[in-house]
């Protein structure tokens, strides 16, 4: 590692199993930069399922969680409204873990939102699984494990360890609701 980063987002969208498996990154990021604020942003419609900020919200997990609705993203001043959130955290990196089904257009569309407003490094993880429209390739071949997938995107920072642990930060009341 080159880099001490002070203030870096996660961005991984999803429900619970989403989050699950963003958790070693969010763990190896803890030990290589224990110094830094880690921040989590992903997308909560409080429709009845159990969202990754859900457990993130209230807890020391995580410095902060930003979310957002999928009615903010439909209107340009929603759009706006999330930029100018990001840009106020002043992060000097985003970790941008994908799903393995997001298509290569939908990923800059993803970059350029978070290159307006972070304005910062920013590395991602991709995948084979879909062409750049999103389309599912067809062939035979064994995609890696989640979690594994979404590890290796720390490699472009210089984390090389391979450590899956999947430490959730879990109450009593998180228990109930799920």
């Amino acid at each position: 590692m080159n880099k001490t980063f002070q203030k870096i987002l996660v961005y991984r969208c999803g429900a619970l199993g989403d989050t699950i498996v963003a958790l070693p990154n969010l763990n190896a990021l803890k030990r290589n930069f224990p110094d830094a604020g880690i921040y989590i942003m992903t997308q909560s419609n409080e429709d009845g399922k159990v969202w990754g900020d859900y457990f993130f919200k209230d807890s020391t997990y995580v410095d902060g969680c930003i979310t957002y609705k999928n009615s903010d993203i439909k209107t340009a001043r929603g759009i706006y409204n999330i930029i100018k959130k990001v840009k106020s955290y002043r992060f000097d990196l985003v970790v941008y873990l994908s799903n393995d089904k997001n298509s290569g257009l939908r990923i800059l569309r993803d970059k350029l939102f978070f290159y307006l407003s972070a304005q910062c490094k920013f590395i991602g993880s991709t995948s084979k699984k879909v062409d750049w429209r999103g389309r599912f390739r067809r062939t035979k071949e064994l995609y890696p494990k989640e979690s594994v997938r979404l590890l290796k995107t720390l490699t472009q920072i210089g984390i090389t360890d391979n450590i899956i642990e999947f430490n959730l930060p879990i109450t009593e009341d998180h228990k109930t609701r799920v």
